[in-house]
């Protein structure tokens, strides 16, 4: 298998005590099996810098996360699957925020799970399974 962490489940390992499931379960996944998107490090690296402590987060990114996983960028497959996304969606009547596009789009063109706590703004995306393991 392999997983997809969005942003959401990266900022609650973050949190003074994460979910121990969270933590247990993400431990229990091999390295080889981890990614995170090159859109999850833009929205950590904005979020750090707003913050009033952006080292705390940069530091996490660089020292904990980033040697443990692999980056998924959005390249072309991805952006043709997330142009299908989008499309069908807004058919259906439910557009998609842009990064949550994006990161769908990366992870059906990698054949990824994605691992978030808003589960709901994935639902209805044809071929894409997602897991809340946050709860």
């Amino acid at each position: 298998m392999k997983y997809l962490f969005d942003t959401d489940t990266l900022s609650t390992l973050l949190k003074p005590r994460p979910p121990r499931g969270l933590v247990d379960r993400i431990s229990s996944v091999p390295s080889s099996e981890q990614f995170i998107s090159t859109i999850s490090i833009l929205e950590i690296t904005y979020g750090a810098y707003k913050s009033s402590n952006p080292h705390k987060y940069l530091d996490f990114l660089e020292r904990v996360v980033l040697p443990r996983v692999r980056v998924l960028a959005l390249d072309e497959t991805a952006a043709r699957m997330a142009g299908r996304i989008r499309a069908d969606r807004e058919r259906e009547g439910h557009p998609i925020a842009p990064f949550d596009l994006q990161i769908a789009g990366i992870a059906r063109a990698n054949g990824c799970i994605v691992v978030t706590g808003n589960t709901r703004h994935f639902d209805g995306i044809a071929g894409l399974e997602t897991v809340n393991w946050i709860r």
